[in-house]
């Protein structure tokens, strides 16, 4: 069994994003040193389902670099999707 990091080097990511049949909101650090802005949006780029939010200034743990940011982002996200 892989555990931690091992799935995250073994998986092929744009395959599972593909796999999603509902909407997916993507919080992601602009600042992320091993998923750059370039990456995130290739990935985006295989799936209208995935939105991609990118939070300024922030990096890797970005809840904890920034909950409030990240709250907001997902607040913003469900009153639009609930409207």
């Amino acid at each position: 069994m892989l555990e931690g990091s091992d799935v995250c080097l073994t998986t092929k990511w744009s395959a599972v994003v593909r796999a999603v049949r509902v909407p997916v909101l993507l919080l992601q650090g602009d600042q992320e040193p091993q998923s750059p802005v370039t990456t995130i949006n290739k990935l985006a780029a295989d799936d209208p389902q995935l939105e991609v939010r990118f939070l300024p200034g922030t990096g890797q743990l970005l809840w904890m670099a920034d909950g409030p940011q990240v709250l907001g982002a997902v607040e913003r996200v469900a009153r639009v999707r609930t409207a």
